[in-house]
Parts: C-alpha cells; sequence; structure tokens
C-alpha cells in the first residue's frame, strides 16, 4: 500500500534532511498508524504541486509534544497544535527530482490512501523522470566487408567520433546462420538457450563494433537513448542484441532509423507529439490464429478501460479497402501472419502491403506483432510517413504477447515516450524470465509521445 501527505517546501525539506515526517494528532486527514512496514510513503508539495518519494517507514509511530523545530507536515504549521505524530522514514529510494502532480491523481490529491494503479503510475513517473537518457546516434555506412561507424553525441556541445569496422567476408553470413539457430530453439520452446545463444551473438556484436571504441560508454555507464542508423545493417545485425555482461536494453534506449535518413531530415520531420484520437486492432483478419484473435481482445479490454476509443478488426478484407480502413486510425496494432513470400500482412486470402497505405492519411504509431520478419516493412512505412513502428526480425512463436504488449500501452498511455514505454515494459517482462519481448524492436524516433 502507499500513501500520500501534504507539506510545503520548507517542511518537505526538512522531511528529507531529517529523514521523518511529522503531522498533529488528531488530524483525520492523516493515520500514521495505518502504515505498515512494506508500505510506501509520498509528499506532495503543495507549492510545486510536485510529488517526492517513495519513502520507507522506519520503525513505529511516536508521539511529541510541542516539538520546537520542523517538519510539521500535512499543511499545518505548530501554532494550532501541541500533540504531534512521528514516524521514521527510510529516504535510501528517494528519488533525486520529483514529479509534477499529473494525470494520475485522478482530481483526488488530497487523498491519504493511495491505491494500487495510482501507486505504480507515481513510481513510473518518478523512474522517467529521473532515468537518464542522453541522446546519442550510431550511423553505419559502407559495404560488406568493411563498415563505417560514426558516433554522433548530441548532448550540450555535438562530439563526432569516426571509426571503421573490418567485417570481412563471414561475418554477415555467420550472423544469418546464427540468428537461425536461435530462432530454431525459440521455437523448440527451449527459452533458457535461446537466452544463452543470444548473449554469445551479443558478445560477437560487441566485440566487433563497440570493444574499446568511442561507444564503449554504452556498456560502462549507460543511460543513453541509442538510434542506430543504417539499415541495410540494421536488417543482418541485431545490434539490440549486443552483449557485454549483459544485454545493451538493459541499460540503454534504443530505436532504429530508416532508410537514408539524414540528422538534418530528421529535424525537419520530427514532431514532438501525436495525439491519438482513436486506435485500430487488427486481430486475425486471415481468422488462422486463434492466440492473435485474442490477443486483440485483450488490447481492446485494456484500452477501453483507460478511455481510449478502440475499434476491433477481425474479418478478411480487400487491400485497397484495408489501407482506406487504416488511414482513419492515429495507432494500428495488427496481430496475426505475414503473408506468405510477400513482405506484407495476411488479411485473408490476400497480402497487404505498404504500397495499399492511402497516402492522404497514414497512422502514426504501427505495431507489428505477426509471426514473421517485419523490418524491412517497418522501415517502409517509416518512408512511407509513419512517425513509429514496432516490428520484428524473428519468426516468433504462436505463444501468449499479452503480459509485454498490455505493459506497453499502459506506459504509452500514461504519456512517456515511445521508446521508454518499449524499453520499460521489455525490461519488467525480461526480469520476469520472458523472452519474446526481447524479439521486438523500435523504428523511428523514441521521443515522440503518443497523448490519448
Amino acid at each position: 500500500m502507499a500513501y500520500l501527505i501534504q507539506t510545503d517546501s520548507k517542511n518537505l525539506a526538512q522531511s528529507i534532511g531529517l529523514s521523518m515526517v511529522r503531522v498533529p494528532r488528531g488530524d483525520r486527514r492523516y493515520n500514521l498508524h495505518a502504515i505498515r512496514s512494506h508500505d510506501r510513503l509520498f509528499l506532495l508539495e503543495t507549492d510545486s504541486k510536485t510529488v517526492f518519494g517513495p519513502f520507507k517507514p522506519s520503525g513505529k509511530v511516536r508521539e511529541e509534544k510541542n516539538p520546537e523545530s520542523g517538519p510539521f507536515n500535512g499543511g499545518e504549521g505548530r501554532e494550532r497544535h501541541y500533540i504531534f505524530e512521528r514516524l521514521d522514514l527510510d529516504c535510501s529510494s528517494l528519488y533525486p527530482k520529483g514529479v509534477p502532480l499529473g494525470r494520475w491523481c485522478d482530481g483526488r490529491a488530497d487523498d491519504f490512501f493511495l491505491d494500487g494503479n495510482r501507486e505504480n503510475r507515481i513510481l513510473e513517473e518518478l523512474c522517467c523522470f529521473n532515468t537518464k537518457r542522453e541522446p546519442l546516434v550510431i550511423a553505419l555506412d559502407g559495404g560488406d566487408e568493411r563498415v563505417g561507424v560514426t558516433v554522433i553525441g548530441l548532448s550540450g556541445k555535438t562530439s563526432i567520433a569516426s571509426y571503421p569496422v573490418k567485417t570481412g567476408t563471414s561475418f554477415l553470413p555467420l550472423m544469418r546462420r546464427e540468428l537461425r539457430e536461435a530462432e530454431e530453439l525459440l521455437w523448440r520452446g527451449s527459452d533458457g538457450e535461446f537466452i544463452l545463444f543470444a548473449q554469445k551473438i551479443g558478445e560477437k556484436i560487441y566485440d566487433k563494433f563497440f570493444d574499446s571504441t568511442p561507444a564503449e560508454p554504452l556498456f560502462d555507464e549507460g543511460g543513453f537513448s541509442v538510434a542506430v542508423a543504417g539499415d541495410g545493417y540494421i536488417e543482418r545485425i541485431p545490434f539490440e542484441l549486443a552483449f557485454r555482461e549483459e544485454f545493451i536494453f538493459r541499460k540503454n534506449i534504443m530505436s532504429f532509423r530508416g532508410r537514408g535518413e539524414s540528422e538534418r531530415d530528421r529535424r525537419r520531420t520530427s514532431q514532438k507529439d501525436s495525439s491519438v484520437r482513436r486506435v485500430l486492432i487488427i486481430a486475425d483478419p486471415a481468422e488462422s490464429c486463434e492466440r492473435a484473435y485474442e490477443e486483440g481482445m485483450e488490447l481492446l479490454s485494456e484500452l477501453e478501460k483507460r478511455g481510449i476509443e478502440a475499434d476491433l478488426l477481425s474479418r478478411p478484407l480487400k487491400p485497397h479497402l484495408f489501407g482506406e480502413y487504416l488511414s482513419r486510425y492515429d495507432i494500428v496494432h495488427f496481430a496475426g501472419h505475414n503473408s506468405d513470400g510477400s513482405a506484407g500482412w495476411d488479411i485473408g486470402g490476400s497480402s497487404f502491403g505498404v504500397d495499399d497505405l492511402s497516402a492522404s492519411s497514414l497512422p502514426s504509431l504501427v505495431f507489428m506483432s505477426t509471426c514473421g520478419n517485419t523490418l524491412g516493412m517497418g522501415f517502409d512505412l517509416l518512408q512511407r510517413g509513419v512517425k513509429n513502428t514496432v516490428s520484428s526480425r524473428w519468426r516468433i512463436p504462436d505463444r501468449d504477447m499479452c503480459p509485454f504488449i498490455l505493459l506497453f500501452y499502459r506506459y504509452l498511455s500514461w504519456g512517456f515516450e515511445i521508446g521508454y514505454a518499449l524499453n520499460r515494459a521489455l525490461n519488467a517482462r525480461f526480469e520476469k524470465d520472458d523472452v519474446l519481448p526481447l524479439l521486438f524492436i523500435l523504428q523511428g524516433e523514441a521521443e515522440m509521445k503518443y497523448d490519448g
């Protein structure tokens, strides 16, 4: 459980400095005796309407008569009160920066008790606000045997460092072969072996592209929002698996840029946020994958609970009608099969590809939860004007993706940047030994927000 106590800036500083809260005895708003040792406490600084925390209780509630100095929390000073109740705090988990009072409060900032949803929302807001995300671009250019790597730091004064990587004639075929072997482990349900094999692939990528280079800080301290550009290599080399002691995504947010997109083009076409009015969920239009239909139904229920207008489509359509239908929505989530031998979706007897999209109006985000490699289609969608895609280089087994997908859309609906939302969902599921989220990557700008 979690609790919220109001205070002003002076008494907030004293509470943090002295590791305690103190409220008047008999104040019906705050019952410190209800707080247990495993609960969390947050302080709402009323001057700036900012939430700080989390704090953990440390010890039992004690009475104090006429304390000479603060903190005096609860929004009232000592003048009108004689007896106070004090609770000592453990401040070791306190985030350095608080977060503005936002949509999580549901108009009830005066509540002492916080339900689980609001507690989780505050924690995620604090984590996001305090997570370092220094922008970095890794641009790849060259041929099959030699790759030029340029690392561009965009925090403060722009820094540029370049270095060559000799891949020789064997590296790309090796990657292709090992990805196939890893995929077979995945389809056999050997998740533990798959992770070990993915680590070995990642070590080879680290040794070739990152070891003793200007990009090595990604594995030292992390804290970067990394955009990898150069899709010819991205489609053949799984940079998201780069590994040194742990995978690169554990400390950094990653996204992948489209074909031929220069930094000048990106700055010209990128937008801050995308307003979300309607979401389309396409669930098993070929009527051949029950799991995909169940995924669509669960996502529909989740979005409706959050007050987001969403429609579910689960029937075959002709490609030209399908493209027109997609143009009415801001986000499109596709759960189903790829067409055999085609870089497109199986929509029930027909294949839907990028050329079937209406040029006049496009979704801002397309999430492809399919059983086939959708990286190429993702880059094509970016070229056509879609701002973000979530895609995969793998043939994904027919398993339950809902815990990861629902978590991603929850973070997205809370107003987090899409790169942060996907990374948080990925890490949360990976920590529960779910390997499937590891198969997805973000294409486009990681800083985009989808305001619903």
